[in-house]
């Protein structure tokens, strides 16, 4: 939609030029074959040039936006060519009216002389004359624009390519480091499972989010919903184990049997959770976090809301930047993220068509 309009814009913001530049071409063609004529007979008066002139410019125009246009389409060639005749016949008939009306004693005397199809003829050789630099101009704009959509075609190619190494990019910088923390998890995890269990719990459910943040996004773009909803099931069991006091955060769940191999990007909700965990009020049980999670058949569907925390906390946004990012790369335009913010209150509503 946006780039359709982008083209009308440019199609109206370019009509002034092109329109300038049709006007200095007709004048120069007209200056140069009427200081011929007047040359040869300067008894010819510059109205009766007017006449034909106009005659000449509508046949023009006529074949460039009416005729021409027939050629590029399959199985029109027949109505194509019975149309430039058609043209040809009615410029001679018009040209040969013209002759009539300006020069009668003239035209009385070509018919009885019978030169008639001499005049014909001329008419004739006229109207392929003009109409030929009318084809001739086509073919140059056809041949010009033809060039543009081909070097736009590349650029476009070149912007889709790095758009997705952008993303990739994007996927990745959500994914902990796995292979190093994973290890040292299982050091941990070991060494306090018996002493300190609260501690091993956290890492043990550290772990496990470890298990499906490192999904290699590159080869395997998207994961099972029910994948995605354990590791937010994991991330906020995590947040509930550093915490010193409970923490209250309604998370439902709405999606029939069948709908947990629904495929979705990675990681693709864990900056809203981290967000809430960030910014928000978790601790208030009378206000608690709600994050509502529904799968049909066509609709995917995140929602959270919570009280927005008193701490100044100023993230870099690259989080909410990635995610929408990755949506308008694999969705387009077939998602719709809303947010509605205030001083007090955060609300996130994801759909996505599937």
């Amino acid at each position: 939609m946006t780039q359709s309009k982008n083209l009308r814009f440019l199609n109206a913001a370019n009509f002034p030029k092109t329109y300038l530049k049709h006007l200095a071409a007709i004048l120069i063609f007209i200056s140069f074959e009427s200081s011929l004529v007047l040359v040869l007979k300067p008894d010819i008066g510059l109205w009766e040039f007017v006449l034909y002139y106009l005659l000449e410019l509508a046949t023009f125009y006529i074949n460039l936006y009416g005729i021409m246009p027939l050629a590029n389409v399959r199985g029109r060639e027949v109505r194509f060519t019975l149309c430039l005749l058609f043209l040809i016949i009615i410029f001679c008939y018009f040209r040969i009216g013209l002759l009539k009306v300006l020069y009668p004693v003239l035209f009385d005397q070509t018919v009885n002389s019978g030169n008639m199809d001499k005049m014909i003829a001329r008419a004739a050789w006229r109207g392929i004359y003009i109409i030929g630099l009318s084809i001739v101009y086509w073919m140059f704009k056809r041949d010009k624009k033809a060039a543009l959509d081909k070097k736009q075609l590349e650029v476009d190619k070149m912007e889709a390519l790095a758009e997705k190494r952008r993303i990739e990019v994007s996927l990745l910088q959500m994914q902990l480091e796995p292979h190093l923390i994973t290890n040292v998890l299982a050091f941990i995890y070991g060494k306090i499972e018996l002493t300190a269990p609260d501690a091993a719990l956290a890492v043990d459910r550290l772990a496990e989010l470890m298990k499906h943040s490192t999904t290699d996004v590159i080869s395997i773009n998207r994961v099972p919903v029910s994948e995605e909803i354990e590791g937010l099931k994991t991330l906020i069991a995590i947040h509930d184990s550093l915490a010193n006091s409970p923490l209250f955060v309604d998370l439902q769940i709405e999606q029939n049997e069948g709908q947990a191999d629904i495929l979705i990007p990675p990681n693709l909700l864990t900056t809203f959770i981290d967000n809430i965990f960030t910014h928000g009020v978790v601790d208030n049980p009378e206000a608690p976090a709600r994050v509502k999670i529904s799968v049909d058949n066509t609709l995917f569907n995140f929602r959270c809301e919570n009280s927005k925390s008193k701490k100044d906390f100023k993230g870099r946004g690259l989080g909410m930047s990635n995610v929408k990012s990755i949506l308008s790369y694999f969705y387009r335009e077939q998602f719709q993220l809303e947010i509605i913010e205030s001083d007090d209150y955060y609300s996130l509503d994801l759909k996505i068509a599937l």
